[in-house]
């Protein structure tokens, strides 16, 4: 009889425990799953975001570079661009029409457009 009580007291036990553990199991892994896809959400939108304000940037240089283009090969006589009294008058007209789309100052501008035409 004695052996009995002994072993319902440590199936009663052992079924404590399992039942406590699986609880707790099951409680982690669906927490850790939550804060996983939360994290993994937020890294992707931060990406994403980051990505888009790249693509946003290249855009407006890109927009730049071909409203100048257009503007230089618009305005400018080919014929003359080898004289340099006109292209510093070139020069001060351009600067004149510009808004400052960078740093660089208009002259090199007219440098490199002159070169790649």
């Amino acid at each position: 009889m004695k052996n009995r009580i002994n072993t319902k007291i440590v199936i009663a036990i052992v079924s404590c425990s399992i039942l406590v553990s699986a609880i707790v199991g099951i409680t982690s892994i669906v927490k850790s799953t939550s804060i996983i896809k939360h994290e993994a959400t937020d890294k992707l939108l931060n990406m994403v975001s980051s990505r888009g304000n790249e693509y946003t940037v290249q855009t407006k240089v890109e927009n730049t570079v071909k409203e100048l283009s257009g503007l230089v090969l618009g305005t400018i006589e080919v014929s003359k661009v080898k004289d340099p009294s006109y292209m510093n008058i070139y020069e001060k007209q351009l600067s004149s029409l510009m808004k400052s789309p960078s740093p660089y100052p208009p002259k090199r501008y007219i440098s490199i457009l002159t070169r790649m035409s």
